[in-house]
């Protein structure tokens, strides 16, 4: 049997690095030529692989499964087989196969084998496995889950996806191009954002029609500053520098440290417009701290210019809904709901809706996997 289709352009390098004269790849190798196969053929090519499993190597069996993994004519026995081996056999037939079904998913989630699960996350899932998997908080899972887009995030996956995304720009820049993702989550993700991404998150802001009960009243959901305070705080900006400007304003505001800490990086000042506005500083004043916290970052003149004209362009109300999900008070579905019932003149439970604190995300735990009855078993 002539081994010179090793190297046609359909099989990948590692295939051919793999290449192999044991009789059981070139066989799959061989099956893998035809378009597709009668019954009895793939029972007898099943028989013939399994009675060989044993005694191929890693790379062997590698290869058998990635050049059998898209086909639909593989036997069901196989596919069980490739499943049950090492995960890097069990992964090309997790990435490609067309045959693995529900039942699977759930035996694989329950392997907890997490190279499996990071490639599993990839699937078109079963609505329960979702945050299953998210729960996980491992950054390579959660960013499948945020580029797939077969799937659909529930609430608690979106909060466990956003806390890895705390960790990850890779995770929350994944997670802010999805057409699915709530005003509220992309607000959340803003500081791993780069500039223009954060830009079109305000442009995004500015758009939406909701209207926080914050914007008739005109004030801050964290409160305001007084003039005194401002003044206070660019004193220590002028004083001791940018990062003791950045500590005081924490301390004092009670909005997310990881916000506060953005603006110690450098290209950061969207966030800086946010805050300022949200907290009361005029544009005099926020200009004033522009210079000072980007002289350490030799600010040119027409990157404050720029900065103070997104500060003017910035409505109070548009940095107040900002606020209100950095300080952990409301997500979007608070900020319906609020104004909803100010609508309707129900203010007292409007109000309630505004001061009530953010669930916690859920914690990292063991992985539990609730698996419904299945007639078939593998």
């Amino acid at each position: 049997m002539s081994r010179s289709f090793l190297f046609a352009k359909e099989i990948d390098s590692e295939i051919q690095q793999a290449a192999s004269d044991h009789v059981a790849v070139l066989a799959a190798l061989d099956y893998s030529r035809e378009e597709r196969h009668d019954r009895s053929t793939a029972d007898m090519f099943a028989a013939l692989i399994q009675s060989y499993w044993r005694d191929l190597s890693l790379a062997e069996r590698r290869v058998i499964a990635r050049v059998l993994a898209p086909r639909s004519d593989v036997p069901r026995v196989l596919i069980t087989l490739f499943l049950s081996d090492h995960y890097t056999v069990a992964n090309a037939i997790i990435d490609a196969s067309p045959l693995i079904d529900e039942p699977d998913y759930y035996r694989i989630a329950e392997t907890r084998v997490m190279p499996m699960l990071r490639v599993l996350a990839r699937r078109t899932l079963p609505t329960d496995l979702v945050p299953v998997l998210a729960r996980l908080r491992d950054t390579s899972t959660a960013l499948a889950l945020a580029l797939n887009r077969g799937i659909l995030p529930d609430a608690e996956t979106l909060a466990c996806l956003l806390d890895t995304a705390g960790n990850s720009k890779h995770v929350a820049r994944a997670l802010a191009l999805r057409d699915d993702l709530p005003m509220h989550a992309l607000m959340h993700l803003f500081p791993e954002l780069d500039s223009s991404e954060r830009l079109r998150v305000i442009d995004q802001v500015e758009r939406e029609t909701l209207v926080s009960v914050d914007a008739n009243s005109g004030r801050s959901p964290v409160g305001l500053l007084t003039e005194n305070q401002r003044a206070s705080f660019i004193d220590i900006a002028k004083r001791a520098g940018r990062s003791a400007f950045v500590d005081q304003l924490a301390d004092q505001v009670p909005v997310g440290r990881r916000y506060f800490d953005a603006m110690l990086q450098k290209d950061t000042g969207e966030i800086q417009v946010i805050l300022l506005a949200g907290l009361g500083f005029s544009a005099t004043e926020a200009t004033t701290l522009f210079i000072i916290i980007g002289a350490e970052d030799a600010l040119s003149y027409e990157e404050v210019k720029t900065l103070t004209e997104l500060f003017e362009r910035v409505q109070r109300r548009i940095a107040g809904r900002f606020l209100a999900v950095w300080s952990g008070k409301r997500t979007e579905t608070d900020l319906t709901r609020a104004d909803s019932l100010q609508e309707r003149g129900d203010t007292r439970r409007a109000g309630s809706l505004h001061l009530g604190s953010a669930q916690k995300a859920p914690q990292a735990g063991a992985l539990k996997v609730r698996r419904p009855k299945s007639g078939r078993e593998g």
